[in-house]
């Protein structure tokens, strides 16, 4: 897959002897300059790169339509990278040295006029702690690697970070109310 200054994502079938586009989209009337295939779901992939710091969440079999923009960082995303296991988590990064983590299934939940500035719904973790463009994010092997769950990101004036984010991060606040209440009644029974 391409992205390029004509806005244009790209997929290409490279089986046969010459490279025949496959697939075209229109991403952004801007340049793109960032296109990934989602690990889980091979119809999804995620293009961005337009100065308005805008991600689109597209399906290859509508790509006319985009399924989903994300938009909260304030400068042009330079990374994306799905999550490895979970079809609807996105990861980008951008010249305002932000890192957010996204999940895509949010999409169009309400949300509390007190929320508003931190971020729409789908906006599941800020990382605002690098001081130039994002360069390169990364996900952890899962759990069953033997290893915890880290991100890493790294910057242009070549600071790395590498952070762990929580056992339930992925879990819903109300999923986790269950539980609890579950735990709750087994131990009156």
């Amino acid at each position: 897959m391409t992205s390029g200054n004509d806005g244009l994502f790209k997929v290409w079938d490279i089986r046969d002897n010459g490279y025949k586009c496959a697939l075209q989209g229109k991403g952004s009337d801007d340049a793109l300059n960032v296109a990934t295939f989602n690990n889980v779901n091979r119809h999804l992939i995620a293009a961005a790169g337009e100065e308005s710091g805008m991600v689109g969440i597209w399906d290859m079999r509508m790509p006319t339509m985009f399924l989903n923009d994300l938009a909260f960082h304030t400068k042009q995303v330079t990374v994306a990278e799905w999550h490895p296991t979970k079809e609807q988590t996105l990861m980008t990064g951008s010249d305002d040295g932000k890192v957010f983590i996204w999940d895509n299934s949010k999409c169009g939940e309400e949300q509390a006029r007190i929320d508003y500035e931190d971020g729409p719904p789908e906006m599941v973790f800020p990382h605002m702690t690098h001081n130039s463009t994002i360069e390169d994010v990364c996900w952890s092997p899962e759990r069953g690697s033997g290893l915890m769950p880290f991100v890493a990101s790294v910057e242009t004036q070549l600071t790395l970070q590498v952070w762990k984010t929580k056992e339930d991060f992925f879990e819903d606040e109300l999923d986790q109310l269950v539980n609890v209440d579950k735990i709750g009644l087994e131990d009156l029974e």
